[in-house]
């Protein structure tokens, strides 16, 4: 089995339908990574070489049309598959009665985190309310990090009610970069004990982003 078919599994998806305004067909140097060929070698940085053979075939199908018609219960168990390739261990916390908290997470330290994951229309951004209330729930408990990951974005006041907390906003877009490295982990684009690292780095850059804009603005 492919590794589309895996990930469209893990989706609960039948259809093979692609968005009409999606590539649907890879064109020469974006060969599906389902392939048996060998990767192109001419990229001569890994996010080239990540952007080139994953972004249309895979990135582009999973957040256009399968995280926006998945199951919450298999959104949850998606998101848990995807913070493993990063180091984590974790479980899911029963369907009622969990305080707000989908998964709990520990990271290579024993560190106890949480997430919560909304699977939402793009036009139902997710409001300070809902973040201030995760917050409450890490503190009950005792969570030292929390993650909330959403499909569509954050209000402006959530995001800068997050700034300076150990919790950590993903939206769509950083969801997306988030399952490609997971991808990349996976296929051996990078040892598998940089995954912690790799996960780091985008939530600094994205942390950097915020930061700017707020100096900006």
């Amino acid at each position: 089995m492919g590794r589309t078919e895996e990930l469209r599994k893990k989706l609960g998806i039948t259809t093979r339908f692609y968005p009409d305004n999606q590539v649907t067909q890879l064109t020469k140097g974006q060969r599906d990574i389902t392939s048996n060929e060998p990767h192109p070698k001419e990229p001569s940085t890994q996010e080239s070489l990540l952007k080139n053979n994953l972004d249309n075939s895979i990135i582009s199908f999973l957040l256009s049309f399968g995280l926006n018609h998945i199951e919450p219960l298999k959104f949850e168990e998606f998101t848990l598959d995807v913070f493993s390739q990063f180091g984590f261990t974790g479980k899911l916390t029963p369907v009622t009665g969990d305080d707000g908290i989908d998964i709990f997470l520990y990271d290579a330290n024993n560190l106890k985190g949480v997430v919560q994951c909304k699977r939402y229309a793009e036009n139902q951004n997710i409001s300070v309310k809902e973040i201030r209330e995760f917050l409450g729930s890490m503190i009950h408990v005792h969570a030292q990090f929390g993650y909330f990951i959403t499909t569509t974005s954050f209000s402006e006041q959530a995001w800068q009610f997050s700034q300076g907390k150990e919790i950590y906003l993903i939206d769509r877009e950083m969801l997306k970069q988030i399952v490609l490295h997971a991808i990349a982990i996976e296929l051996g684009l990078y040892q598998k004990d940089e995954g912690a690292n790799v996960l780091s780095d985008l939530l600094e850059a994205e942390s950097s982003k915020l930061s700017n804009k707020n100096v900006l603005s």
